[in-house]
């Protein structure tokens, strides 16, 4: 497969051998999200994440987040390899003409959602066009419920918890706090023990204040949510309180 996009230093593309998908969507309303482990021509190891990536809400492409909070070195992160729209043909990687936004894959159902052969029931559907959109990190790792025993679940999630921490120092709520949204990496360090990295940060935003419209919106795994946020008619912005909570939910599933 080839990648083409943009790099930290600009236009690039990368060929990469993948394998299988080691994460798939389980229901069919969803942005169809595959994970797969790749390697490069020059034998290194990434990951390369395949989605379908909001275009409405004006939210921020995920590459744009991790290059942030890779510059602010917080910890525990995915970092950066490349990230690009999927185009109908494979475009220039020194962002010529074939970088043009027509001919990148999108999503047409709310293109003829008020057509005459609709069946909507009448109802008016709230549905957000997608774009096709590829991700590559230099992290790899394994889902955290392949965690083995008490000490390895409660490090990796003390990890993840810092990475929450030092994105929040720098105005950044993560909002999706999840089992799956935590893996297991190799120690950079060479030691035996694997470390939590905090990954899948397209869902989160900054912090600009109590009137940001965007914070109003439900975000999260249903499974792990606050109660708060579940149960509260007058819905309030999502807060770093939420994650905490919603941390402590995977852990105690996960303890189950």
């Amino acid at each position: 497969m080839r990648v083409v996009g943009f790099g930290l230093d600009g236009p690039r593309s990368l060929r990469l051998f993948v394998s299988r998908p080691v994460v798939s969507p389980l229901a069919m309303a969803s942005r169809a999200t595959r994970g797969y482990w790749a390697v490069t021509e020059d034998n290194g190891v990434v990951f390369l994440k395949d989605t379908w990536r909001h275009t409405a809400f004006d939210l921020e492409l995920e590459s744009d987040i991790l290059a942030d909070l890779n510059k602010f070195n917080v910890r525990h992160i995915a970092h950066l390899v490349i990230h690009g729209d999927v185009h109908y043909k494979s475009p220039a990687a020194d962002g010529g003409e074939d970088m043009e936004k027509d001919i990148v894959q999108r999503t047409q159902t709310d293109t003829f959602q008020d057509s005459e052969w609709s069946c909507t029931g009448q109802r008016k559907l709230a549905l957000s066009p997608h774009v096709h959109y590829r991700l590559v990190t230099s992290t790899v790792g394994y889902p955290l419920a392949q965690f083995i025993g008490t000490q390895e679940l409660l490090q990796t999630t003390f990890h993840a918890f810092e990475a929450m921490k030092d994105a929040f120092a720098h105005g950044r709520l993560h909002r999706d706090i999840s089992l799956g949204n935590i893996i297991l990496v190799r120690s950079r360090a060479g030691k035996q023990e694997r470390e939590g990295c905090l990954i899948d940060w397209e869902l989160s935003y900054l912090i600009i204040g109590k009137n940001d419209a965007r914070a109003y919106r439900r975000t999260g795994t249903w499974q792990f949510m606050s109660l708060n946020l579940l149960t509260v008619y007058e819905q309030e912005p999502h807060s770093i309180r939420d994650d905490i909570e919603s941390m402590f939910y995977f852990v105690l599933y996960c303890s189950l």
